[in-house]
Parts: structure tokens; sequence; C-alpha cells
């Protein structure tokens, strides 16, 4: 993140390192990172990030850039002696990697209003969720796990990895309502598909079986599918392997 910020993955900086990788970060003072972390996971909208949340967002976007840094794409000395589009590829993906670190790292679902609560909360029996309250909680957070993919305003990109570990690519999935000229600019998507990464595919409309590639290229595994599989259920599956390699916690409410 530190990097990040003072240009060194970016060719078109005065600080551009092309000898730069994640192993050859230094060390950063503890009040100095705290500072980073909270720049890089806060959002305008919502409250600033709790010292589990940085954590969270530390661990994933760590092993996200782990995963990158093996990958010759992120190889910034190769890169070097490409065009100089293909160049800024390492910066622009590090930068829309930070923001699926924050979504995945943030908790993606509000908390139920309080009247649900303290309309159905046993006060003398034990201290537990009775069954009427839960399905009226995981009834008002369904819809919410559904809109908040329509609702992202960034294009989500994962590393692909095999059962390996071995990066083999990435891979992007863009949100409807996502402008993705806001994020990588139109010379560098005209040059990533040259380069067999597609970044403006509508998954919406895509085949089940389309969908069941994607994830099994994000999650490392074949997946076996016995129903339809819509991006939005892909997706939110990415997101619980991704936090559990990672060491994030993961909650799962409904069926």
């Amino acid at each position: 993140l530190k990097a990040l910020r003072e240009g060194k993955l970016d060719p078109r900086s005065q600080n551009f390192d092309k000898e730069w990788t994640c192993g050859k970060a230094g060390d950063v003072p503890a009040p100095e990172a705290y500072n980073i972390l909270g720049a890089a996971c806060d959002s305008p909208t919502e409250a600033p990030c709790s010292v589990e949340v940085l954590a969270n967002f530390g661990l994933f976007l760590g092993m996200q850039l782990l995963q990158a840094d093996r990958w010759n794409m992120f190889n910034l000395r190769m890169l070097s002696t490409f065009d100089p589009c293909l160049q800024t590829f390492p910066h622009a993906i590090t930068r829309l990697l930070v923001e699926n670190a924050r979504l995945f790292a943030r908790p993606q679902l509000p908390p139920p209003p309080p009247w649900l609560l303290t309309r159905h909360w046993h006060r003398d029996g034990p201290a537990r969720l009775p069954m009427p309250l839960w399905k009226k909680v995981v009834s008002f957070l369904a819809v919410r796990v559904t809109s908040w993919w329509r609702e992202a305003k960034h294009p989500i990109f994962h590393m692909a990895c095999t059962s390996e570990g071995l990066t083999i690519g990435i891979r992007c999935c863009t949100p409807p309502t996502c402008v993705l000229q806001a994020h990588l600019a139109s010379d560098l998507q005209n040059t990533l598909r040259l380069h067999d990464v597609n970044v403006d595919r509508r998954w919406e409309s895509a085949e089940s079986e389309d969908v069941r590639g994607l994830l099994c290229s994000l999650c490392g595994r074949n997946i076996a599918l016995h129903r339809s599989l819509g991006i939005e259920a892909a997706i939110q599956a990415v997101g619980v392997s991704l936090r559990l390699a990672a060491g994030v916690p993961v909650l799962l409410a409904g069926d």
C-alpha cells in the first residue's frame, strides 16, 4: 500500500521502481501502517473501520497481492520491455485489488433494524435467537445479499489459481452499474483483450457452465453443479472461499 501511494508501481511516476516486488517491501512502523491501512480501507459513506476490519482487510489484500506477485504480468522488470500501455497494468489492477479487499473485508450486510430484536427477543429465556426472529433477520438480509452486486461501482478482479496454488491469470467481473472507463483506460482495456483478459463481459447473461468455469478458476478447484448458477451466487461463493483462505471470518445465514 505504501509503494502504491509512492508511485513505485506506476511507470509514469518519478518514483517508479521496476525491481519492486511484494517480497522486497520493507517494514512499515506500526503508527504509519495503521494510517495507511485506515486510508485504504475507510469509506467516506461508512463509519471508520474497526481494528478487526483493518486486520481482515490486510489479510485479504495480502493474499491477493502475494498471488499476483507470482504472475509474470505483475513482474515490473519484465513488463518494462513491453508497450507503455501494458506497463501500467500492475498499477491499475493493484488499485482495484485494494477496492476488492475493502469490499470483502468490510461487512457487506447492514445490521437488522433494532425493532426486530426488541420485538422478538426472549427476555427471560436463554441468550439465543428464537426461530421467528432468525427467519425475519434472514429475510431482511437476503435482499441485500443480491443488491450489493448490482450496486457495486467498480469491477471486481480476482487472481485465478490452480489447485496447487499456481497463479495462472486474472478474472474480471464487471457489475451492471459499473462504468468501466472510470477505472481502466480504454487503451489498457484493448491491450488486456489482446492478452485474453476480457474486462467488459457482462456475466448476468452468461450460461451456467461459463459461470461455473469462472468459479472453478477463482477458487482453484473443480466444482460440480447440481443446479443452475448465476453470477451473483458465484461471486458470493468466491468471496466465502477467498475469505476462508485468507483467514477472514465468514458468517453464513439462510440456506
